[in-house]
């Protein structure tokens, strides 16, 4: 199977498995975020040649493109929704995200 194919499937399976795994968590009460984590290691240890090192220093640009799409998809999962009210008691979380953890990751990971 070539590369590209296998990181598009697993892709393709997470985000469809995104529509189920708040039941999935509610039935488990574990955090589905924690359950996409042992997922990725168990593909990683099934199979360690077909996907793309997990090392970031292996591959920049993909770290670069899996990282933009992390920031997406976190921000889509942390509740921003066009139709939520604006009010600061609404989007306390998010601007908190925003304005704090996103400038603190972006000035971390340019020191270097």
């Amino acid at each position: 199977m070539n590369q590209y194919i296998a990181v598009l499937l697993v892709a393709g399976l997470s985000s469809l498995g995104m529509a189920y795994m708040p039941a999935i968590a509610k039935l488990t009460r574990i955090s589905y975020s924690l359950i996409y984590v042992i997922a990725g290691a168990l593909v990683y240890l099934a199979w360690p040649d077909l996907l793309p090192s997990p090392l970031p220093d292996s591959s920049n640009d993909l770290t670069v493109h899996v990282t933009e799409l992390i920031v997406i998809i976190s921000l889509m999962g942390t509740g921003i929704k066009i139709d939520r009210r604006f009010s600061f008691k609404n989007w306390s979380s998010t601007l908190r995200l925003i304005f704090v953890a996103m400038i603190l990751g972006i000035k971390v990971t340019t020191v270097r």
